[in-house]
């Protein structure tokens, strides 16, 4: 990866109210391929809910006839304050889409995008998108036991619930989300709804990894932030868990190279599986008895990983306890001298589901055979009863 600064152009668009509205609508927004009809629709699409405390920020996706775009949603009060026509204090989101592979070109991280759009004066209706240079982006130092936790679980279809952390700043919860995100391929970026913040009472919001107060009767997983809570591990996605926590360093590096779009869909999830532990297993033949970094560094990481996957509930499994900004994972690593080799599989919950989903048809095949027949013989009966009445008269 290269440390020069990647342009980027962002289409943008204000949400918000005069003080002469009483509902909320898009006030203005770019010329640019994103329309402003697509605008409107992100933004509600991907709403928090009524936020208390702000500013608060959400990462979210869309696409036009030419790209797919990340978008930055940044929820926040004007500085002087805005009255709608009902009296009621009016908050502005400011909305930014990029096209993904200007992003993936870097890569580029959220807190970067946040750190430049927040700073951001917005032109008059209809100009073009912003020209802004961002950063590219440095792996995460912070402890990764729950961002692990958190990666592997999205992995699992399932929207991933974060609890207990109302007074963990914004700035934290942010980096939160590009540590759980560096954690999986680049190209998952370009399909992934995060938010800082949602309302506990909004539970019809559409985010797959999101903090907010209490749990919502949705299926999600739920973690706490409580440092005094240990996790425990979960068995669905174990077994991306176990092969990202060995080597961890020099698999992100790899990682941050897959930005090839992937969608959280269960076959999408499935190939890019596949592709990781080729990927991975090309790497450790090619570098088997030093440690591995794409920058031509030795990783500080040894390349000595479990050759089996490690029984749930074991002393050799790994817990999480939330700490810190991040959580700290606590795990016991065997040393194996022979050959490391990635273990990638295909989580129990999206085997269940692609079986089902097998059941079903196979059922809807049967069903359909059973109206073609049933067809068949009224056709028959009502042939034979054409023949009788020309044979009677």
């Amino acid at each position: 990866m290269s440390d020069k600064p990647v342009q980027v152009t962002a289409e943008w668009a204000l949400w918000g109210k005069e003080p002469r509205d009483v509902e909320y609508r898009l006030l203005r927004s770019s010329s640019g391929p994103f329309s402003a009809r697509s605008f409107e629709e992100l933004i509600t699409r991907y709403s928090p809910g009524t936020l208390d405390t702000l500013p608060q920020v959400s990462v979210a996706w869309g696409t036009s006839s030419r790209d797919t775009y990340l978008a930055m949603i940044i929820h926040r009060t004007p500085r002087q304050g805005l009255y709608d026509a009902s009296g009621r204090k009016v908050v502005l989101t400011y909305c930014f889409c990029v096209p993904f592979r200007e992003l993936a070109a870097g890569p580029v991280s959220y807190r970067a995008m946040y750190d430049a759009f927040r700073q951001q004066r917005l032109l008059a209706a209809d100009e073009a998108g912003l020209k802004v240079d961002l950063p590219v982006m440095s792996l995460p130092d912070q402890d990764r036991g729950m961002p692990m936790l958190a990666a592997s679980l999205l992995l699992t279809n399932l929207p991933v619930c974060i609890l207990g952390a109302d007074r963990v700043d914004l700035g934290t919860r942010l980096a939160f989300i590009d540590s759980v995100m560096a954690l999986l391929p680049y190209g998952m970026r370009a399909t992934l709804s995060a938010s800082t913040w949602t309302n506990s009472i909004f539970e019809e919001h559409k985010f797959r990894l999101f903090f907010t107060s209490a749990e919502r009767e949705a299926k999600d997983h739920v973690l706490s932030w409580n440092p005094d809570r240990v996790v425990p591990v979960s068995h669905e996605g174990d077994g991306y868990l176990h092969w990202i926590s060995t080597n961890t360093r020099s698999k992100m590096d790899l990682l941050a190279t897959r930005t090839r779009p992937h969608d959280f869909r269960v076959l999408d999830i499935g190939q890019m599986v596949r592709e990781l532990q080729d990927a991975w297993q090309g790497l450790s033949q090619y570098e088997a008895d030093k440690p591995y970094s794409l920058d031509g560094s030795r990783s500080a990481e040894t390349r000595q990983q479990p050759t089996l996957p490690l029984p749930a509930g074991d002393q050799e499994g790994m817990a999480v306890e939330a700490g810190g900004a991040v959580g700290t994972a606590v795990a016991a690593r065997p040393t194996v001298k022979a050959r490391p080799k990635a273990t990638l599989t295909i989580t129990r919950e999206v085997q269940a589901v692609a079986s089902l989903r097998s059941h079903r048809y196979a059922k809807r095949a049967h069903a359909a055979t059973g109206l073609a027949v049933k067809l068949a013989m009224v056709m028959i009966v009502v042939a034979g009863l054409v023949l009788v009445l020309a044979t009677v008269r």
